[in-house]
């Protein structure tokens, strides 16, 4: 992630994506909801980083997806300016966050399985119809982003609600999104890189977000430290 002053010291540029003051203002607040960018950069920043630790080794291509598609659905998603890939080819899993109702969820869409594991720390906050509505939206997403070539092979996606630490709050689901994350991608590219294996251990990820420990404050803190350790 490359980072820069400018602006008097306001804005922080990485790559071609800018957080400024309000940004500022919501990681140090405990009360500051994440906003779309916020949790589109740091979802990048946790990709590189976690691939960065295994560099030389084959590595799974995992693509990060504007968090935008959680609002009005938009065609050609995978063309807006946060459509990240980590290369262009056919990509292992596909991070997608969205926020619903100002509630942030974690989907993350498997190909080797066709499955989309589904990360909510705030379980029953939805109707099962609201549900269902999501599932649609992220399943349309999918579709439209590999195209009519291979949307056969999404007819038959599968859902499976994983193991999510519960808030206490009503402001820190993006928090808790972004390390579900951070503990997801561990677990999968560790196994990638061991064993080639494409999929979820969903048994061993459990452990290990049971064994993590997570402070809303502090990981505000961790995240603007990122941010803005060049100010």
């Amino acid at each position: 992630m490359v980072a820069s002053a400018k602006c008097q010291k306001v804005e922080v540029e990485l790559g071609c994506y800018k957080i400024g003051k309000r940004e500022k203002q919501l990681l140090k607040s405990p009360s500051g909801w994440f906003n779309d960018t916020l949790i589109d950069l740091y979802s990048i920043h946790l990709r590189d980083s976690i691939l960065k630790k295994y560099r030389g080794e084959k590595l799974p291509n995992i693509h990060v997806v504007s968090s935008l598609i959680g609002g009005p659905y938009i065609a050609n998603t995978m063309h807006h300016p946060i459509y990240v890939p980590h290369n262009r080819e056919q990509p292992d899993l596909i991070i997608m966050p969205v926020t619903i109702n100002s509630h942030w969820i974690l989907f993350i869409y498997e190909w080797a399985t066709k499955k989309v594991h589904y990360f909510n720390s705030l379980l029953g906050h939805f109707t099962k119809d609201t549900e269902k509505g999501f599932y649609r939206r992220v399943r349309d997403f999918l579709l439209e982003y590999y195209h009519t070539d291979k949307s056969e092979k999404l007819q038959s996606v599968r859902y499976g609600c994983q193991a999510a630490k519960q808030q206490s709050d009503a402001v820190n689901c993006g928090v808790f999104l972004l390390h579900h994350l951070e503990v997801f991608l561990g677990v999968y590219v560790a196994h990638y890189v061991a064993v080639n294996a494409k999929t979820l251990e969903s048994e061993v990820y459990a452990l290990e977000l049971n064994k993590s420990v997570i402070d809303p404050n502090e990981y505000r803190h961790k995240m603007y430290s990122t941010y803005f350790r060049y100010l």
